[in-house]
C-alpha cells in the first residue's frame, strides 16, 4: 500500500505562533477500483486562543482496493463465503464460484485422484494436475480459478508419528491383530482418521478404516495377514468460519509394519 499526500509542515500559514492540536481524516473524495482519496482536517490553535482547520488532501493506493457493486465502489474483503452448492468469493474484483465438489473433495471425501496427494502433503498442483488428466480421459473440461496452491487458510498440526506391535495374534481367519498407537496433535481436535493400504497414498484411497473418527490415540486392526502394510493416521478439527464450520483434516503421519502370514 502507498500513501500520497499534500500534509504540510506542523506550522499554519502566516503564523508562527500557532500549535498544532492535531490532524483528522475527514470526508471521502474520490474512489477507484486501486485508490481511495481522502480529506485531512488538520487543527490549529492560535496565539489568541482561536482554532483554525486546515484541509489537504492524502491518496491511499493498493491494487484492487475497491470493486464496483450496485454503481457503486465497495471495499474489498478477503472472504469465501460456504453456499449451498459450493462456495463464493465475491466480495472483490475478480468473483470465483468454487463447485461443491471441489469444496469438498480436497477436504475429505475419498477420491483416488484429488484427495490422496493434499491428505499426504503434496503440493495442491500435483492433484490438480491427476484431475486434468483423470477428467481429459472422461472428455471433461477442467477449470480451476484459484490463488497460490501452497496455501491454506486452515492448519491443522498432525498427529506424532504412529508405532505399530502385534501382527501374530490371529483374528477372523488369517487375519492378525495389529496395535497402533500415536502422539496426540499438538492442539485440541476432534479426533483422528486411520488408515491402512500399501503405500501411503493407498492407504488414503482405500478410505478410513473406521467410519468415524475415533477419540483415542490408539486403535486395534485386523489385518490380512503377510503383508507389509503402511497406516496413516490424520487428525480431525472442528474449524469455525464466518459462513459455517466444517471438520478439517491434518496432513498424515504414517508408520510401516509387516503383518505375518
Amino acid at each position: 500500500m502507498m500513501l500520497v499526500g499534500s500534509l504540510l509542515a506542523p506550522t499554519a500559514p502566516g503564523v508562527e505562533e500557532a500549535t498544532l492540536l492535531g490532524a483528522h481524516e475527514g470526508a471521502t473524495l474520490e474512489l477507484g477500483p486501486h485508490h481511495k482519496r481522502l480529506e485531512v482536517v488538520t487543527e490549529w490553535r492560535q496565539a489568541d486562543g482561536t482554532t483554525t482547520r486546515q484541509s489537504d488532501a492524502l491518496i491511499e493506493l493498493a491494487t484492487g482496493m475497491h470493486y464496483l457493486a450496485d454503481g457503486q465502489w465497495r471495499p474489498t474483503q478477503e472472504r469465501i463465503e460456504i453456499l449451498p452448492g459450493g462456495a463464493v468469493a465475491r466480495h472483490g474484483p475478480h468473483r470465483v464460484i468454487l463447485p461443491l465438489e471441489l469444496v469438498t473433495e480436497f477436504l475429505e471425501a475419498p477420491d483416488p485422484v484429488k484427495e490422496p496427494y493434499v491428505a499426504v502433503g503434496y503440493h495442491l498442483g500435483t492433484a490438480l494436475q491427476d484431475t486434468i488428466r483423470h477428467n481429459a480421459r472422461q472428455s471433461c473440461r477442467t477449470l480451476f480459478i484459484l490463488g497460490d496452491p501452497t496455501l491454506t487458510g486452515f492448519v491443522v498440526a498432525p498427529p506424532g508419528t504412529p508405532s505399530a506391535s502385534g501382527g501374530t495374534a490371529p483374528c477372523d481367519g488369517n487375519g492378525r491383530w495389529v496395535y497402533l498407537s500415536w502422539p496426540a496433535a499438538p492442539e485440541p481436535v476432534e479426533g483422528y482418521y486411520v488408515y491402512r493400504g500399501t503405500t501411503l497414498e493407498g492407504a488414503i484411497q482405500n478410505g478410513r478404516l473406521f467410519p468415524s473418527h475415533i477419540a483415542t490415540t490408539w486403535y486395534e486392526d485386523c489385518a490380512p495377514g503377510g503383508q507389509t502394510y503402511v497406516y496413516a493416521v490424520r487428525a480431525v478439527k472442528l474449524t469455525p468460519t464466518g459462513a459455517g464450520s466444517f471438520y478439517n483434516l491434518s496432513r498424515a503421519a504414517s508408520v510401516t509394519f509387516t503383518v505375518s502370514p
